[in-house]
């Protein structure tokens, strides 16, 4: 009896390998959930980028569907989605900045060398806010509804696939539904 079920031994790992693999394939492991997807945005008030004696805050753009873009001058993968941000733009996506932990030299800087495509951007110094907002690392993305409720939330860079698939239906979905 014994040697029967020794035999069935290597079956049952072939059938638990399967399982694991079938239910972790098709699975993004760059998603990582966020506990403020379907609720208000963070209140926040940073000062501007350009304007420092300007502040940017929840109601800098309530009322419309937009992206609100954390980034860095020190973040490399920030640039592979710079060309995206400024597609997304041209598609009429209202874009929006936080740059994060960084100098405002060189955020100047990397916006002047990569393209700056956000309608006005928050400096976050120190990152303060950007914890209120569970920032891991950037750049990270968040779809705000018209009433200020982060509608999903992107982490890692944003693909030409990504926008056209995803990030530009939802936004469209958004708008019509007058949210």
């Amino acid at each position: 009896m014994r040697r029967w079920l020794w035999g069935l031994l290597p079956l049952a790992v072939v059938v638990a390998l399967i399982v694991v693999f079938a239910t972790r394939f098709g699975h993004d492991p760059r998603y990582i959930p966020s506990p403020l997807v379907h609720k208000p945005a963070p209140q926040f008030s940073l000062p501007e980028l350009y304007r420092p004696e300007q502040q940017i805050d929840n109601g800098t753009f309530r009322g419309r569907v937009v992206l609100f873009n954390v980034f860095a001058s020190w973040c490399v993968a920030c640039t592979d989605e710079a060309p995206v941000l400024d597609y997304m733009r041209h598609q009429g996506v209202p874009i929006y900045g936080l740059d994060f932990t960084d100098t405002r030299d060189a955020a100047k800087a990397w916006l002047q060398h990569w393209g700056d495509p956000y309608e006005a951007v928050a400096f976050d110094h120190d990152g303060e806010e950007g914890a209120n907002w569970g920032i891991w690392g950037v750049p990270e993305t968040y779809v705000i509804d018209r009433q200020g409720r982060i509608a999903h939330k992107y982490t890692g860079v944003i693909t030409r696939k990504i926008a056209d698939d995803d990030v530009l239906p939802l936004v469209k979905r958004l708008r019509e539904a007058g949210q």
